[in-house]
Order: C-alpha cells, then structure tokens, then sequence
C-alpha cells in the first residue's frame, strides 16, 4: 500500500474527470449528492448570473485485489439569464460517461489504466445552448459540469512509482484519441453542418512525496500537448492548434494534535496557440491557486474541514483577468460503518476585469450534499 497514494495521483494523467473517487482509495463504493454552484455579475457583464445544479453518479468496483473498474457521469441543469434582457436560457441533460479500468501490477509499484469517454451527453448543441455552454467552461470558475459533450475517446495511460531515498518519486504518461463528432445542430446557421475531429493529446506527469518530521511534502508536474484539430463542413473549416498546458502542484500536510492542516498551491498554464491569429484573440491563460485546509476531528464519526483560497487569472484570452476570495466547510459524518453524507458551503468574492466589460464585481456561492456507500 505504500506508493497507492501517489499512483492515484499519477494516474490522473490521463484526462479524466470522474464523478466516482479514484479506484485506488481502497474498497469500492458507489457516490451520488446534488451541487449547487452559482455566479453572479457586475452590470457591465453580459450575463446576470450562471447557475447550476449537478448530480454526480459514480460507482468504483474492485475485481480482486489488482482490478477495478471505476464509471462516472453527471445530469446537469445549467441556466444563465441575459444582464441586457433578463431572457433565461437552460441547457439540461446528462454528461459523457467515462468508464475506466485499472491493474495494478506487483508491489503497487505499477498501475495500467484504459478509460473510455462515451458520448451519453448533449454531443450537438444549438447556437442558444452553446451559449450557455461557453459559460460554463471558464477554469477559473470552475462549475462541476463545465462541459455537457465530447464525442467519443480512449486513454491508455501507465504511471509508476519508486522508492528514492526518503522520496516516493512517480512517472506516468497517456495518450488520448479522439473520434469525430457533430457539435452544433441549428438549422439556421452554417455551422450546424461541421464536423470536428479533436487531435490527439499526449500527457506526462511527474510526482513526488517526502515526510519531513511529521509533515508529508507532495510535489507534481503535468504537462500536456496536442496535435491540430480538423474541422469539416460548414462554419469555419480547417485545422486549429491547441495551446500547450502546464500544471504545477505542491501541498505540506502537517498535523496538529489529533487534527492536521493542509496548505496548498497550484498553477495552470495554458501558452498561446498557433491558431490565435485566426479567431481573433490570444488563448494565453495562467490562474494562479493557494488555500490552506484544516482537518478538525470534531467526534469519532464527524470530520469537518474548513477552508480558505484565493484564486488569481492573467493573461486570460481577450486580455482579461480576475481575483476570487472564498472560504467555506465540508463535514463527513458518518452514518453506518458503509455509509456516510458529505454536506459543504463556500462563498466567493471577486472580480473580473477586460477592455470588454471594464471590472464587474463577481459572488459565487456553493452549497453541496454528497453521499458515498462502500461496497
């Protein structure tokens, strides 16, 4: 069990974004909850407020000790309302499904995994919906759904650990290959007859983890590339490059007493594309994380875990940028031995700032009930 840790952590090379846990955090087990996430803007911003309401259903399930197969998918309400005309606009549905098998070979030194993305989520979307959509996809804002289709896709990824030292160091890579698909269907514009084929996208990512006296030290690295999407059809054919992204991590875990706190760091780097001179604007992103988390064990079946973050955006694309300032909890109690709820609430301040829309002011609010039930 020793390198699991950071083979859960190296294993996210591969693009994944599951509702289920990591099929490395032991039993298996099966989550749902509902979540809420909202945003409000400024009067200079074109959009009153996003909202949203997602239902993650996940399920991990061991065969034996070295298999698992883990599944996730989302169902998701997405509304945003018009700041100029108060019109509200809802895009509604489940996700993509990702199904993922992992086999972990040895010592827990080496762990082989192949994930598909089935297309179970609103793959064409109408020029309404896809608005709603956009609003949705900001890594800085960070929704539980930020994006309701795909297409269809298969990861093969490996990540290894090794022992240096006092170091537990990781290496892991995988390959994504996506089909083609149709992302837009509006008979009354151009584009609903474009065909587009993502490239494929390669991943390294390397990890590290280290005590020093009580307190465990975790590093990582991700570095993402791309070859060129094809478009076809009507619209706008041709090939676009994607940006290469960049993700750094670093975490000091120390206890205190019977409680621990966790403080925490990371960066998204996303350069600019060689396609920026064809859509107007530079794709150029970097956001900027820090927060500090404490693990209070406030009785022998409750946890709570209050936090603090700020979160930074430069060099954003259209030249923008932005602050958020939040804190908020989440508890576990522990209902049986198998089953546990996970509420939590956090608040956000902030604003966003372009030549575009000047610098409105931004409010988030979160409010979340998870429930897992180990198998």
């Amino acid at each position: 069990m020793r390198f699991r840790s950071i083979l859960a952590l190296l294993v996210l090379a591969a693009p994944v974004s599951l509702a289920a846990q990591s099929p490395f955090s032991g039993d298996g087990g099966v989550s749902s909850g509902i979540i809420y996430k909202r945003y409000s803007f400024g009067s200079t911003y074109p959009t009153k407020n996003v909202e949203q309401i997602a239902v993650p259903f996940g399920v991990v399930i061991p065969i034996g000790r070295q298999f698992s197969v883990d599944i996730g998918t989302y169902y998701a309400n997405t509304k945003t309302h018009d700041a100029a005309t108060g019109d509200a606009h809802t895009l509604d549905g489940f996700t993509d499904t990702q199904v993922r098998g992992s086999y972990v070979f040895g010592n827990d030194r080496l762990v082989l995994s192949l994930m598909l993305n089935l297309p179970t989520g609103a793959e064409k979307q109408t020029q309404q919906e896809l608005d709603v959509s956009s609003a949705i996809a900001s890594n800085f804002l960070l929704f539980p759904v930020a994006s309701y289709g795909n297409g269809f896709s298969g990861t093969l990824g490996a990540a290894v650990a090794v022992p240096a030292g006092g170091w537990n160091l990781g290496l892991s890579a995988s390959g994504r290959l996506s089909a083609k698909y149709q992302p837009y269907d509006d008979p009354d514009t151009a584009i609903s007859n474009l065909r587009y084929k993502p490239g494929f996208e390669g991943r390294v990512r390397v990890g590290a983890d280290h005590l020093i006296g009580a307190s465990r030290l975790a590093l990582g690295f991700t570095l993402s590339t791309f070859s060129n999407d094809q478009a076809t059809g009507g619209g706008s054919p041709g090939a676009y490059s994607p940006a290469t992204r960049y993700i750094s991590q670093v975490s000091l875990t120390s206890p205190i007493g019977s409680n621990s706190l966790a403080v925490y760091a990371w960066d998204y780097y996303r350069s600019s594309s060689k396609s920026d001179s064809l859509v107007g604007f530079s794709s150029k992103e970097n956001i900027f994380t820090v927060g500090a988390q404490l693990g209070i064990q406030a009785g022998p079946k409750v946890s709570i875990q209050p936090l603090i973050e700020a979160r930074v955006l430069g060099s954003a694309p259209a030249s923008g940028s932005g602050f958020l300032f939040g804190g908020g909890a989440t508890a576990r109690l522990e209902v049986t031995p198998r089953f546990s709820l996970i509420p939590g609430a956090r608040y956000d301040t902030g604003h966003i700032k372009s030549t575009a829309v000047g610098q409105p002011s931004v409010t988030g609010f979160e409010g979340s009930l998870r429930l897992r039930y180990a198998l």
